[in-house]
């Protein structure tokens, strides 16, 4: 929806080499006329301390932001830098810099109002709470999940509606708006499709 120059998009793929999709996220990101940056899978510490500096600068200047960031993380489970310290009490070295859980919660937090977007997709919800505690889980607007156990789906969508779903059912929750819609997921397009859909967008500029 964004036009060229208005949003830039920092993508951490966690799609495992062998998985049949490996690599399709980081050939989209390469056709996109929209400024994107690949983040290898080692630096993904580094990209978040990144955009946490970043963010801090957005919040100092306390200006309106004239390019929004979207950080799109696939795969969170397997990026084990992310994952919150079990042993952290809020005690910790002012000197040292934050560790990246830290400034992804901030990220999560802070980021929608200074013009960061971040988009997750995760495998289970442990995973997803592995990384991000209860109060931040609240900064995703909108959530989605397949069939799943009741006390995942209270936990992601305050609602049982979840564990009732049948195979190829999906639901969307709004935080927001308090609304959970039932939907059919789409399949993967084909190479084709997205090619096209690429081709239009740089034509749009």
């Amino acid at each position: 929806a964004h036009r060229v120059g208005d949003v830039e998009v920092v993508l951490l793929d966690g799609t495992p080499a062998d998985d049949p999709n490996a690599g399709l996220l980081p050939r989209l990101a390469e056709g996109l006329p929209h400024a994107t940056r690949v983040v290898p899978f080692r630096e993904a510490g580094e990209a978040i301390a990144e955009l946490g500096v970043e963010l801090a600068r957005r919040i100092e200047e306390d200006a309106v932001a004239a390019t929004n960031r979207i950080l799109l993380v696939h795969g969170l489970q397997r990026y084990r830098v992310l994952r919150r310290a079990e042993d952290d009490f809020g005690f910790s070295d002012s000197d040292a810099p934050p560790t990246p859980d830290k400034v992804l919660a901030e990220i999560l937090r802070e980021g929608p109002e200074h013009g960061i977007w971040t988009i997750v997709t995760v495998d289970t919800v442990q995973s997803l709470e592995r990384v991000v505690d209860r109060f931040s889980m609240r900064a995703f607007d909108q959530r989605a999940c397949f069939q799943q156990s009741a006390t995942d789906s209270s936990t992601l969508v305050d609602s049982t509606v979840a564990a009732d779903l049948g195979p190829n059912r999906a639901v969307l929750y709004s935080d927001e708006r308090g609304t959970i819609e039932k939907y059919r997921p789409w399949s993967i397009p084909s190479e084709a499709f997205l090619q096209d859909a690429i081709a239009r967008l740089v034509r749009r500029g």
